[in-house]
């Protein structure tokens, strides 16, 4: 997790903004891989950005502001699983994993296509 702390258990956690300005609006949910109390920091940021950027626009500022802070509301009081991971953080750590794999798998087939270093003429 970003707090580096040990022994709390981490899992994928969602903050929702929204911000506007007369006819523009902009929504989006950040994930994010952290313990609880860093998640419930990041959501309460997250509605107090809310709270002061999204109800600006008309008229989806001013709907989706209130959807946005329920949602970050609802994730601070949902309790994950305990002892299992969020579908979330399983799709996070596959695809972490299939990446790293691929790199691998580029660096093998690069290495391999590299010929040998001729010895030095005298």
């Amino acid at each position: 997790p970003k707090c580096q702390k040990t022994g709390s258990p981490v899992d994928v956690y969602k903050a929702h903004r929204i911000w506007s300005a007369l006819i523009l609006s902009s929504w989006s949910s950040h994930p994010e891989i952290s313990c609880k109390k860093c998640a419930v920091k990041r959501q309460i940021g997250a509605v107090l950005f809310c709270g002061t950027l999204g109800w600006w626009g008309f008229p989806w500022g001013v709907i989706g502001t209130p959807v946005q802070i329920i949602r970050n509301f609802c994730a601070m009081v949902a309790n994950p699983k305990a002892g299992q991971p969020s579908p979330l953080l399983l799709n996070h750590v596959k695809v972490t994993v299939g990446q790293k794999l691929a790199i691998d798998l580029q660096n093998e087939q690069a290495e391999q296509s590299i010929p040998p270093a001729l010895p030095p003429q005298v």
